[in-house]
């Protein structure tokens, strides 16, 4: 894996000079902004992230919250994922507080829809529509006469090592009710491939932005809720309300319109959101407390504009 560091120039205004370092290794990257070697650190693992913030010296860059969220997506036209009700029962056995509290150390918090505490598409009822309940995954798989087949493949990026964490954890958790699963690492490339193109043909982990922007802006840039999307999901209903909400210029209008759009996704379960992290996909941002003046910008990204060290 590789991550971007930084080593700031002071200067008595702002930095005048920003030095990047690339670490092959995590581990020698953490021991050099321990040592002071450099000032700033990106990819931070979350149990590291959660030590160095409780001490002055550091502090650790929540960028994420309301743009960074963590899913499961599911491709709908594999013969495996064809019904919705398995797909929901992927829904019920995925135990996301276990996964905030041991694979994002906290940061975070669990989610059944990609809308932020303080977004106007927000519903607490329906975010917690999702709870962990492997009995009544079990029992829709009933319903459809579940058997178990070839293992589904799950499909996580070698760039992102908490989703092979979380694809652990789910994959257990699913075999328990009679569901196999066999998680694949692709490189980086590849996995984007196939997420652009649609071409899983099995269920994948990794992260979505977006939701921190408008909900009209989540469904038509989001590669997973998009028509056409990575989950090869469609219906004449889905795509008209997507047109809808792009169109609409009142807030009851859009509000209805988003509320029908959450159900759908809730109850077609192409895309099965897992949390809300505050830190960004490649882990968290440390810097050391002597760099000042960090902005955050509309994106939720670091603004290094008026950055400056003090001695």
């Amino acid at each position: 894996m590789l991550d971007y560091h930084v080593h700031l120039w002071p200067h008595e205004e702002r930095a005048d000079s920003v030095e990047l370092r690339v670490f092959q290794d995590q581990q020698q990257a953490l021991i050099a902004l321990e040592s002071q070697a450099i000032d700033w650190m990106v990819g931070v693992g979350g149990p590291d992230a959660r030590r160095l913030q409780s001490d002055p010296a550091y502090t650790v860059l929540e960028t994420g919250k309301g743009a960074s969220y963590l899913y499961l997506g599911l491709d709908v036209s594999a013969p495996a994922l064809t019904n919705k009700l398995v797909r929901q029962a992927f829904g019920y056995a995925i135990n996301r507080q276990r996964i905030v509290d041991s694979v994002l150390s906290g940061f975070g918090r669990a989610a059944s829809t990609p809308w932020p505490v303080g977004s106007p598409a927000y519903a607490a009822t329906t975010d917690a529509t999702f709870t962990f309940d492997l009995a009544h995954a079990q029992q829709l798989l009933a319903e459809v006469g579940w058997t178990a087949g070839a293992p589904i493949p799950l499909y996580v990026s070698e760039a992102l090592p908490s989703t092979i964490q979380m694809a652990q954890i789910i994959q257990a958790d699913l075999a328990s009710i009679g569901v196999p699963l066999a998680i694949q690492t692709l490189s980086q490339a590849d996995f984007v491939s196939r997420l652009t193109k649609s071409q899983f043909q099995g269920a994948w982990i990794t992260g979505v932005a977006w939701m921190n922007f408008s909900p009209a802006t989540f469904f038509n840039a989001a590669f997973p809720v998009r028509i056409p999307n990575s989950s090869n999901f469609e219906s004449a209903a889905y795509t008209s309300l997507i047109g809808q909400l792009s169109a609409a210029t009142d807030d009851a209008h859009q509000r209805s319109t988003v509320d029908q759009l959450t159900s759908i996704l809730l109850d077609e379960a192409f895309v099965l959101m897992i949390a809300e992290s505050t830190l960004q996909q490649s882990g968290a941002e440390v810097v050391r407390a002597n760099v000042k003046n960090i902005g955050i910008d509309r994106f939720r990204l670091v603004d290094y504009q008026d950055l400056w060290l003090a001695s």
